[in-house]
């Protein structure tokens, strides 16, 4: 049996998965209110002294599973709420200057589903968008005969078309300019470059939607564990704060 290209994907990165050491000590699961354990001093990330730790959020419905080599998140077909997304994001905040890159596989993604899936940083809310966009999401402004199916970057609403289901994103700030980036072959192919804050930020990835526009069939992405480059994160004692939806931003 031929196994589609996803398949293939998976097992070859879940093989590698299983011959390497884990880069993450400590997984937090949170429903709702988001909360980080206590963390040692700032330090680089994935390093000895301050390993990468995540947390799992699920509103409507959405669900998230696996971690920390590889994540599945599932929007389903009956949400439970109007804001649906799942996420896997950073306990701790990143400062200074940075380069954050992901593999991501759309193992079910009906046409024009108004799902989004992607790289998203906060709390400056910014996000680098894997889209099957929904004539009706008022949220953007496309072409109404255009393509559906895009790379998006937030901050600047730039798109472009792609048909990627296998790829992988990346973003990085350099200074107080955040630049992004699909792989296109074998090279990153620039999509925009925009002012971004220069505070320390969270960051992770996640898939959502609202109801008012979504189509009702399920959809799934599967991505890996961000790997990090450059920069230093800060695990404030008190954890983070509950943030708003990531489609209210």
């Amino acid at each position: 049996m031929v196994m589609p290209d996803w398949r293939k994907w998976l097992a070859l990165w879940w093989t590698r998965a299983l011959g390497s050491a884990p880069l993450v000590a400590a997984v937090l699961v949170v429903g709702g209110a988001l909360l980080a354990a206590p963390a040692p001093a700032d330090a680089a990330p994935g390093s000895d002294a301050h390993p990468l730790r995540w947390m799992k959020v699920a509103e409507g419905g959405a669900s998230v599973v696996g971690g920390p080599r590889h994540v599945a998140i599932t929007i389903p077909a009956r949400p439970t709420g109007g804001d649906v997304e799942g996420a896997y994001e950073s306990a701790c905040r990143l400062k200074g200057d940075f380069d954050v890159q992901v593999d991501f596989a759309l193992t079910k993604w009906p046409a024009k589903s108004g799902v989004r899936a992607g790289l998203i940083f906060g709390d400056t809310f910014n996000a680098l968008e894997r889209l099957s966009y929904a004539p009706n999401d008022g949220s953007a402004t496309f072409a109404p005969n255009g393509p559906t199916e895009l790379y998006l970057t937030d901050l600047n609403r730039v798109s472009i078309p792609t048909d990627q289901r296998i790829g992988k994103l990346r973003q990085t700030r350099s200074g107080n300019v955040v630049t992004s980036y699909c792989l296109s072959g074998s090279r990153w192919a620039k999509i925009s470059s925009g002012p971004y804050t220069t505070d320390a930020v969270w960051f992770g990835v996640a898939a959502w939607t609202n109801t008012a526009f979504f189509s009702g069939q399920e959809t799934r992405v599967v991505f890996s564990e961000p790997q990090v480059s450059g920069g230093v994160l800060s695990c404030p004692a008190g954890g983070r704060p509950k943030r708003p939806p990531l489609h209210s931003r």
